[in-house]
């Protein structure tokens, strides 16, 4: 699990994030600070509660100025980000959308 966050090595989070990952999630969140662009994959996330959402807005709170890219929630997790408006705090990318990122800044890399 990358902490910096940088386009070039996104966050990639896997799994369940609940009040028992509280602390995990807080500290990797928190080792990528300061940042001007993060990128967090989602693509392996689960299921999540509140904690995590808690987190994320906590994270956009100490960063009010930083672009951060929310990068393929599977469809249950993207329904729940925008039933809570994320998509105002945070760019949200699909998954397909993600992949053809991932292929502009792969073939900008090689040019």
């Amino acid at each position: 699990m990358s902490n910096n966050g940088s386009s070039q090595n996104p966050i990639v989070l896997f799994g369940e994030y609940d009040i028992e990952r509280k602390e995990e999630l807080a500290l990797i969140f928190r080792e990528a600070e300061p940042f001007d662009e993060l990128l967090i994959d989602l693509n392996r996330v689960e299921y999540v509660d509140s904690t995590f959402l808690t987190e994320l807005a906590n994270l956009r709170k100490r960063n009010p100025d930083a672009a951060i890219t929310l990068l393929g929630p599977r469809p249950h997790l993207k329904k729940v980000l925008q039933l809570m408006s994320f998509e105002k705090m945070f760019r949200i990318v699909d998954g397909s959308e993600a992949v053809s990122a991932s292929s502009d800044e792969v073939s900008k890399n090689a040019g």
